[in-house]
């Protein structure tokens, strides 16, 4: 039997006791709101200003790394067209791979109309 509906009870149960537990908790909870969002501020600042320098930085509390990135890719589909018939369908299978990736799983919550 699957373990489906019973981890979803357990998921259900611990965000109700972490609802209450903010809500008891209500000056505390708002002031930790508001820090992360200030660290979250500086922390987009700062990922901005290390962009654009394109150098990383250190104070010896933190250290943040400048890394570029590319990305190689091919359009299959420009690909296709540019080589035609000269290519089977075996010989395009061989080059061409498409992998199984794990599923996205998302969570939320269930919004109703109704007020309690």
């Amino acid at each position: 039997m699957s373990n489906l509906p019973n981890a979803l009870e357990r998921y259900s149960a611990a965000v109700g006791q972490l609802k209450a537990h903010a809500e008891f908790n209500k000056p505390v909870f708002d002031t930790h709101q508001q820090l992360v969002y200030k660290v979250m501020d500086a922390e987009n600042d700062l990922r901005d200003a290390v962009a654009e320098a394109k150098t990383g930085i250190s104070n010896g509390i933190h250290v943040v790394n400048y890394t570029p990135q590319t990305q190689t890719y091919a359009d299959i589909e420009t690909l296709d067209k540019m080589i035609g018939q000269m290519l089977t369908k075996e010989a395009r299978d061989q080059i061409v791979k498409t992998v199984e990736r794990p599923a996205r799983v998302t969570i939320g919550e269930v919004k109703t109309n109704l007020k309690e």
